[in-house]
């Protein structure tokens, strides 16, 4: 009689075990794909002149670009709409096969000189904090970090990636925010762009 108990009561105990385990397996599944939906919430971008895309999340929003961004070569415009405030900004420069042949340098090494060379009149307080060749997939590119005081007074760090989507042009992608929070927008919005760049 006490062995029959006792196998009852097992008996039940593996049951609510069973029971408990299925239940918390049902309410794990509506999170992955909550998560999943978050992941796919992108926005894209491609540009067939240069023959480059990548994504941002539904949270940056792209700005209409004026008549006079167009005429500066601006192709897209970032910038998000809550939280910590910042500037994503990509443009393009053509008509380099000439002078990079002149200068005897390539593309790539032409508009990075000059990069170097007019930030530190341009900018305001302007301090190289690193520079150095990165790869955008395979493609070799070049990134210039930096901080600089901004016409407000705000002190602003920004990283700028240049790359030569052929010989005779080179895409420059702005990235800037205030110092305070560069960091965590660099990790959590920046390096996401970045990573997302396919040719």
């Amino acid at each position: 009689m006490k062995l029959t108990k006792m196998r009852l009561l097992v008996g039940l105990g593996i049951l609510s075990i069973v029971a408990v385990v299925g239940a918390l397996g049902l309410t794990t599944k509506p999170k992955s794909e909550t998560q999943e939906t978050q992941v796919l919430s992108r926005n894209a971008f491609y540009n067939d002149t240069y023959k480059f895309g990548l994504s941002y999340a539904d949270t940056t929003q792209s700005t209409e670009l004026s008549d006079d961004d167009v005429k500066s070569n601006i192709l897209l415009r970032l910038q998000q709409s809550f939280g910590p405030s910042f500037l994503v900004t990509i443009r393009s420069e053509s008509g380099l096969r000439l002078p990079s042949s002149m200068a005897r340098l390539d593309t790539l090494d032409l508009v990075v000189n000059g990069a170097l060379g007019a930030n530190r009149t341009r900018y305001n307080e302007y301090s190289l904090e690193s520079d150095g060749a990165v790869k955008l997939g395979s493609r070799e590119a070049y990134e210039i970090i930096f901080t600089y005081k901004s016409p407000s007074g705000i002190r602003a760090k920004q990283k700028l990636i240049l790359f030569s989507p052929n010989s005779d042009s080179a895409v420059y992608i702005s990235m800037q925010a205030e110092e305070t929070v560069f960091d965590s927008v660099n990790q959590n919005v920046f390096d996401d762009i970045v990573q997302s760049i396919t040719f």
